[in-house]
């Protein structure tokens, strides 16, 4: 040993003035804490001779003070105790002192001939300080602060018993880099540690309100564990009250959200500006920090993008709210007027005389009195009487008069007027009252009536029977008059009786009812499920069945969302209580239609004899179309039906129970203009209000303003169940085909998934029984297997389906690049189609294509009654021939190879142009089909889609449509996952699906996944590495998560469940934070009862109960909340429960 000791110090001598510094091997400065044991890390590599640690640079006349040789450690520093060494070379001293801080020496032999190479080390002990981030004097304890200001204001920071001295900077945080406003830097020197200490004085711009100051430690070794600390100042001066609001109006005791601003911001308050022009503040938000405050927790609170929330909206929430926010440089203002309002009980104006909803009949004299009220609503609105039709200049209206009586903030209005029927031409007026709420048009109200009155020829006054005697008119003219008079009263009390809904009016209600059961028995008895499929006709009781259905407008005793299981389809009529509004939410494909028809089919054949009227209206259909009546007189009743909308309506008004559904809300083509349309008057209950109304639609297209009592049902696909029943119900030789479909789905589990989709289910089924499928069972994305589905349709009639492919392209190849830009074309916001016209069609496509993919059923022809024009009459119709898709999948799959071919070649730029009209959220197979179409197209879209708000979903569904994962697409996974993945209860199963296929992609490829939500998933716990989510979906441990956060609003989780997802986050590697929001989690658990491993690796568990900014931090060693190192007390636990337990979404 001493041999090679010598042949060292000789090799030194000889090098010494070539002094090797560290290399990559080594760090050259590196730091052990104070009385702590502490590494000097070096890592060689394996193999080598021997390695010598020398306590300063003066290594030529000492020996080693540890040495390891042949994987023998030996020195006297090892001897002592005082140092140990790594099996891959690096230093450790057992107990750092200041006598450590100095240069080290290390020399690694390769061999014991090699040349020896010196690397020296500067180890630096260190004293860390007690605090966790910069102290800022005016902020006190807090990391984040507000300080109000007159102009400027002197502010220190500091960093106190810190070893090296912490270097700290004053910051003026601004988006574009933040600016350095240090004046003055102190260092206090003590005699372990330094206290450093930063100033500076800062005036706010005149123009702005705000700015945000950061306190940083940019030293090279961070002292602290946060090294940044923020003051947001705020000039108490500064003048807002002269901003013109946008009005909001909010129904009491609902949830209010105003939203501040979609734009980029480092900070954002809310306030009231009081009458008095002075700004009281609600509110406080740094968005990069997730930091909130607000100064009244109990009433206001923050949501995402800094919206400001109250959730049971009262009259002292009207006023003015101004939501101010700046990037540092600029500062900008978002402000509301906020007026609660109240909806009148009834709903609409009620008439003196009248017992009839809002529609009856009157009988009147010449000149009269009418009144009408509105009751118990808020804010004040006027009244007015108006003529309607060609002849309202036949009567006029005079002394109005207005009574409004307050009580417990509501108003009653009463509106007295004469009138005066100035023609005797007509004895039928319609009048209404009309309720005025200028700029609200929630309060589109208006009662309509019919005045029924004698003309003057008819009526005998006694004025009248003197000047006839006058006249000399003898007894025989007097007889026949009274017979004239007697017949004419006669005449009016026919229609009187007419209009009163006794025997004539029944008759015509009988009527409507046969003809509408007529056209709801012709759709339901004939059906094509798969178009070219000729001969497999079936009826809608086969093809219908209950697939996964529940209701999610229950609500528990906390008033979260617990989505209830229905048994049937039938329990959503049972739901109503006959006026109810229902809106029934499905993915494309998940037979929202079918459940249409089902109802009708059910009212048809008495089924369901408890409703008395039933209305289908395909909304597609709707466009243009100014009212209900209008709708059913085109769309359900034949052409010589002799009912006149007057009649339908009259029909509707007066029944007893009237069920109307509206079937595809998403395919609404004045969706955009919902405020101006029939459907929002049925919708608010504004015209038949003893109706019940069923909507149908995408969940992620809702009308506008739902009532709050709405109930909402989702239809989540096909269970196994339901899959079996189907075959079962259209196939005879059903088991051999249930084999090949179980067969078909182990082979490919993406398949199974698609299947889920009764469309995608339906067609599988058909194509399969008829033999038609290709070779390819392992379907790896949704495209691929449409992609199929498409070709089965064009080798339809029974050619080959190379003959047909090698004919489409030397004839069909441009007309089929036409139809892809037609069907693209149509899903503009501009261009919006459902349907084509024929002729159109024809011509664009030319005959020989247009009667292929007629033939094979891709699209299908529809002949729709059209008004001859906007003068003619009523009944007079004409018939014009429509084109529309099969389904509209098919249209979104023809637009996707042209956006495909389109994305390819577009600059990412030209690209978002191109799409600025395109709905994301509506058209969302367009996209993933596009996707797996193209790799390169993929990349654009799904940056593209990202940078939507809401559009992470979607991308994410898209990633998933690409079979080979090349190297640009996993970047695209990286960015996707530097962003929260959000899996919510309302996303609907499929993306839940998705979304986990994803996460395991991304555990699998050791891509980092910064933070996934669970929000109302319902989560238990199964095992240490599993979590069951709604519909029983599990989420598997995810090596590369950093984060999970459970949001599960007013859910009280028991301790079981609460121990059972700590055990799960420790199989999760690289897990550190474990966060809940809004939820109620036990006060206090056994610290002996936490997993082992969890404790080990110090995962940080934080509640947020309130949604503000109180997160509450579990002490792993007591087992107990705290805020702040303060315990969680039990009467603040109380209130959280309470408060928690009433939350409602």
């Amino acid at each position: 040993m001493k041999l090679i000791l010598l042949a060292i110090t000789v090799a030194l001598l000889q090098t010494e003035i070539f002094g090797i510094e560290a290399d990559e091997t080594c760090t050259a400065i590196q730091y052990v804490e104070l009385g702590m044991s502490g590494m000097v890390n070096c890592n060689f590599n394996e193999g080598y001779f021997g390695v010598f640690w020398y306590n300063s640079t003066e290594y030529t006349n000492t020996g080693p003070i540890i040495y390891l040789r042949n994987s023998e450690k030996d020195g006297r520093g090892y001897s002592s105790g005082e140092f140990d060494i790594y099996p891959n070379g690096s230093l450790i001293i057992n107990n750092a002192t200041l006598q450590h801080d100095h240069f080290f020496t290390v020399i690694m032999l390769e061999t014991s001939t090699a040349a020896p190479s010196p690397i020296f080390i500067q180890v630096v002990v260190s004293v860390k300080p007690t605090q966790v981030y910069p102290q800022i004097d005016s902020c006190g304890n807090e990391r984040i602060c507000v300080s109000q200001v007159r102009r400027k204001l002197d502010l220190k920071c500091r960093v106190t018993n810190a070893r090296p001295a912490a270097l700290l900077l004053w910051l003026v945080r601004t988006l574009p880099s933040d600016l350095n406003v240090t004046l003055e830097t102190l260092l206090l020197e003590e005699s372990l540690s330094h206290t450093t200490i930063v100033k500076t004085t800062y005036s706010i711009q005149s123009l702005s309100r705000f700015a945000l100051l950061m306190c940083k430690e940019t030293s090279s070794h961070q002292v602290l564990k946060q090294s940044e600390s923020l003051i947001l100042l705020e000039n108490s001066l500064h003048d807002i009250s002269n901003i013109t609001p946008g009005l909001k109006y909010i129904e009491i005791k609902s949830k209010m959200e105003l939203l501040c601003s979609e734009s980029s911001m480092l900070y954002l308050a809310w306030g009231k500006i009081m009458p008095d022009g002075s700004f009281s503040n609600l509110a406080y938000s740094i968005p990069s920090e997730q930091w909130n405050k607000t100064v009244y927790s109990g009433t206001y609170h923050l949501g995402t993008k800094g919206s400001l929330i109250a959730f049971e909206v009262g009259f002292q929430h009207e006023g003015i709210y101004a939501c101010l926010y700046g990037d540092g440089t600029s500062e900008y203002q978002t402000v509301y007027e906020v007026f609660v309002y109240v909806a009148p009980i009834p709903a609409y104006p009620v008439v003196d005389g009248c017992s009839h909803v809002q529609y009856c009949v009157m009988n009147v004299k010449r000149e009269g009195v009418l009144t009408c009220s509105l009751k118990g609503v808020r804010p004040p609105v006027e009244l007015e009487w108006s003529a309607i039709g060609q002849r309202s200049n036949a009567i006029s209206f005079s002394d109005k008069k207005t009574t409004i009586i307050e009580e417990e903030g509501r108003f009653n209005i009463i509106l007295t007027s004469k009138f005066y029927i100035t023609h005797d031409t007509q004895t039928r007026l319609t009048v209404a009252c009309v309720v005025i709420a200028h700029g609200f048009e929630t309060f589109d109200l208006s009662t309509q009536l019919d005045l029924l009155y004698l003309t003057d020829g008819i009526v005998v006054t006694p004025s009248e029977r003197t000047v006839l005697t006058k006249r000399g008119v003898g007894l025989p003219g007097i007889i026949a008059i009274v017979l004239a008079a007697l017949f004419s009263i006669a005449v009016v009390v026919v229609l009187l009786i007419y209009c009163k809904d006794t025997d004539g009016s029944l008759s015509k209600k009988t009527l409507l009812k046969q003809q509408l059961r007529q056209k709801y028995k012709n759709n339901c008895e004939s059906f094509l499920p798969v178009p070219f499929l000729q001969n497999s006709v079936y009826q809608i009781q086969q093809l219908f069945v209950d697939g996964g259905i529940e209701d999610i407008s229950v609500r528990s005793e906390g008033k979260a969302v617990l989505p209830k299981p229905l048994s049937s389809y039938r329990d959503i009529l049972k739901l109503c209580s006959g006026t109810e509004q229902i809106i029934v939410e499905g993915d494309p494909g998940y037979g929202k239609t079918m459940l249409s028809l089902r109802l009708s089919y059910d009212w048809c054949t008495e089924i369901d004899c408890d409703i008395d009227v039933f209305i289908l209206l395909k909304m597609s259909n709707l466009g243009g179309i100014k009212s209900l009546s209008s709708a059913i007189k085109k769309f359900l009743l034949p052409h010589d039906s002799m009912l006149s909308e007057g009649d339908i309506y009259s029909i509707l008004s007066g029944s007893s129970s009237v069920v109307i559904v509206l079937d595809s809300f998403d395919k609404y083509p004045d969706a955009s203009n919902y405020g101006d349309t029939f459907v929002k008057l049925i919708m608010t209950k504004q015209i038949l209000a003893n109706s019940t109304v069923i909507l149908t639609t995408r969940p992620s297209l809702l009308p506008p303003a739902i009532p709050v009592t709405a109930k909402r049902i989702r239809l989540n696909g096909f269970t196994k169940e339901s899959q079996n029943k189907y075959i079962q119900n259209v196939i005879t030789e059903r088991q051999p085909l249930q084999k090949t479909v179980d067969e078909l789905f182990h082979t490919s589990a993406i398949l199974e998934k698609i299947c889920q989709v009764p469309l995608f289910f339906t067609l599988l089924v058909h194509i399969t029984f008829d033999g038609c499928q290709s070779d390819q069972h392992d379907y790896p994305s949704m495209t691929s297997f449409f992609r199929d589905v498409v070709k089965y349709f064009h080798c339809s009639i029974n050619e080959e389906l190379e003959h047909i492919s090698q004919h489409r392209n030397s004839v069909f190849k441009k007309q089929h690049f036409r139809l892809e830009k037609m069907a693209f074309k149509g899903l503009s916001k501009n261009h919006r189609k459902i349907f084509w016209s024929r002729k159109e069609f024809r011509h664009k496509l030319g005959d020989e294509f247009y009667n292929h993919c007629l033939n094979v059923g891709i699209f299908f022809e529809e002949d729709i009654k059209e008004r001859e024009s906007e003068s003619s009459p009523e009944d007079s119709y004409k018939f014009i021939s429509w084109v529309r898709f099969y389904h509209n999948t098919f249209c979104e799959w023809f637009a996707a190879c042209h956006l495909a071919r389109l994305a390819e070649k577009l600059s990412s730029n030209e690209l978002k142009r191109k799409l600025k009209n395109i709905d994301p959220t509506n058209p969302q197979y367009v996209y993933r089909f596009a996707c797996g179409l193209s790799s390169a197209a993929a990349e654009k879209i799904i940056r593209y889609l990202d940078s939507f708000k809401d559009g992470q979903k979607l991308a994410i569904l898209c990633t998933l449509e690409q079979q080979n994962m090349g190297n640009r697409i996993m970047d695209t996974v990286k960015n996707l996952c530097n962003s929260p993945v959000n899996i919510s209860l309302h996303d609907g199963r499929l993306f839940h699906v998705t979304a986990l296929e994803f996460l395991k992609i991304a555990s699998t490829k050791k891509i980092p996944v910064k933070e996934v939500w669970l929000t109302n998933m319902e989560c238990s716990f199964k095992d240490s590495k599993k979590i069951v989510l709604k519909s029983d979906l599990e989420l598997e441990s995810i090596d590369t998560l950093l984060q999970l956060s459970i949001v599960d609003v007013g859910r009280q989780f028991s301790a079981d469940d609460f121990l059972g997802l700590l055990r799960y986050s420790t199989s999760c590697s690289q897990l550190s934070v474990l966060r809940f929001r809004a939820c109620i989690l036990p006060k206090h658990v056994e610290s002996c009862s936490l997993p082992e491993h969890f404790v080990e690796r110090k995962i940080t568990v934080e509640w947020n109960p309130l949604q503000d900014n109180v997160w509450f931090k579990l002490n792993l060693v007591s087992g107990k909340w705290e805020h702040q190192q303060k315990e969680l007390k039990k009467e603040q636990y109380s209130q959280i429960v309470e408060y928690v337990g009433g939350m409602s979404k």
